[in-house]
């Protein structure tokens, strides 16, 4: 898929890796291009590429960050996902709660 803007600029060439979420490959596409900056509508797009018989679209929802073992001070707290519509903030917040953490430890991770 070939993205091209309003005005027929050339953005740039969106790929989804076998095994990958396609919403997770453009939420990176856009993020990479600045797109959402430019007020592009990644739910439409999204839709669109949805519609690919050979696109398996599980979730709707793009995983912004991701790691298996995350580490907040000296404490790992475990797998660490962050969504688009949640605030990478928020679930640290969430995290130092739930293992009973200090804001240092927070500010480290």
């Amino acid at each position: 898929f070939g993205g091209c803007g309003t005005t027929g600029e050339f953005i740039g060439v969106f790929q989804v890796t076998y095994g990958e979420e396609p919403v997770d490959a453009l939420y990176a596409f856009f993020a990479r291009h600045g797109l959402f900056g430019k007020g592009w509508n990644m739910r439409a797009v999204l839709d669109q590429i949805c519609d690919a018989p050979e696109l398996d679209c599980a979730r709707t929802e793009a995983i912004k960050y991701a790691v298996d073992d995350f580490v907040m001070g000296n404490t790992s707290v475990g797998p660490l996902n962050i969504t688009e519509r949640r605030e990478v903030i928020d679930v640290l917040f969430e995290k130092r709660h739930e293992h009973n953490l200090t804001v240092e430890d927070q500010m480290k991770s």
